[in-house]
């Protein structure tokens, strides 16, 4: 497949505020971003129309919604700008999904090497994406995430669209990989620009969300996942996973709720964590992660769609509800609401058609009515190549 050479020439891991002479990919006419002073701009913005009226919010219309099994999953497909008529695979992880009344977008996760980074893709049916996954944000500029940055999520807001993500520093020493939360903002040109006091949530000593020492002896782990919505008083509520290991206790992840009047300036909960691993034997015993947070328009609760598992090799996805999107959880009792298998079947499997065997990421979206959950099904340890993947769900009775 033909890339050329400007396109590859971008460098990534987290918020630069140079490129290498490249304002854009040579030839590209899908509305990727392009980058221009180190902000990445939107060709389309110029053409939208600030003051016409979003498209109507619609909700889920049940508290425990139920998916199709994995036989009706949809697994997507990619073109690349360049050769649209020959579509393949969507490999990929950690998806965030908007749909704007006409069109899909899409912020996921992908990478080279060690490195990762955030790409774009749009679709006009949620299920044949265009994309040239080329970084979408550049690596290397800010040192509270020079190694890389993943997991975007969205938030169309009336004050200024934004993107947060997770950063990751390089290591360092002893200590291997530490994650922190940052934020881009949307201006009237389409420019994203890195917002000037990140990180906006950090790792904290003996929390949580504290670093923690991996089998390995290194030192890794800190607030890696987010998701953000805004309550209908204009309250902002930040959902972020974090694994620690509290003495004389098993290793878990475990999910954290902050707060804020201006969707920056983010403050801890005191009752954190507000999400936990659920008593055992239960199939998400020792890890909730990836916080993926759908709001019902009416302000009448949240959904929460997340990363479940007894281990890290294992993970299947799971839903809850909450009326102030915060505390009091309900677990879905169709949980787990996206289930490949059980770990034998998947690695008998994996071994025999090298088929998925792990599912995550979760990115719900409503569309027209149609609550969509998109997501990834991964090898263990190869999350960036991912099969991105969608499943449709449904209230009954």
């Amino acid at each position: 497949m033909h890339r050329t050479a400007c396109s590859y020439g971008l460098i990534i891991v987290a918020m630069s505020f140079a490129i290498s002479g490249c304002n854009g990919v040579e030839g590209l006419d899908d509305p990727r971003p392009l980058m221009t002073d180190g902000a990445a701009v939107d060709p389309d913005a110029a053409a939208v129309d600030p003051d016409a009226a979003p498209p109507p919010q619609e909700g889920v219309g049940c508290r425990f919604p139920v998916f199709d099994p994995p036989e009706e999953w949809v697994h997507l497909e990619q073109i690349h700008p360049e050769e649209p008529e020959i579509p393949f695979e969507f490999r990929g992880a950690d998806p965030s999904v908007h749909y704007d009344g006409s069109r899909f977008h899409m912020y996921y996760t992908t990478g080279r090497g060690e490195e990762t980074y955030i790409s774009y893709a749009t679709s006009e049916d949620g299920l044949v994406w265009t994309t040239d996954r080329q970084p979408y944000l550049p690596v290397g500029a800010q040192t509270w995430a020079d190694w890389g940055n993943e997991t975007a999520s969205f938030l169309s807001d009336p004050d200024g669209d934004r993107i947060y993500y997770t950063g990751y520093r390089r290591a360092q020493g002893e200590v291997e990989k530490v994650a922190s939360i940052g934020v881009m903002r949307r201006d009237e040109t389409g420019a994203w620009i890195p917002y000037a006091g990140n990180p906006i949530v950090t790792p904290a000593p003996n929390s949580w969300r504290s670093p923690y020492r991996a089998p390995n002896g290194r030192i890794s782990g800190g607030p890696n996942e987010v998701t953000v919505v805004r309550r209908p008083d204009g309250e902002y509520i930040l959902l972020t996973a974090a694994g620690a290991q509290a003495p004389g206790e098993p290793w878990m992840f475990r999910i954290g709720a902050f707060r804020s009047d201006d969707g920056f300036d983010f403050q801890p909960r005191e009752d954190n964590p507000v999400f936990v691993p659920a008593p055992s034997p239960a199939w998400d015993r020792q890890l909730v992660s990836h916080p993926a947070l759908l709001q019902e328009p009416d302000g009448s609760g949240c959904h929460l769609f997340y990363v479940g598992g007894p281990s890290t090799g294992d993970l299947k996805i799971g839903h809850a509800f909450s009326e102030d999107c915060t505390t009091g959880w309900q677990r879905n009792p169709a949980n787990p609401i996206v289930d490949g298998g059980s770990t034998e079947e998947r690695g008998q499997r994996a071994e025999e058609n090298r088929e998925w065997i792990e599912e995550g990421g979760p990115a719900p979206v409503m569309v027209d009515g149609e609550l969509r959950l998109y997501f990834m099904r991964t090898y263990t340890g190869r999350f960036t190549h991912g099969r991105m993947t969608m499943v449709r769900g449904r209230c009954e009775g």
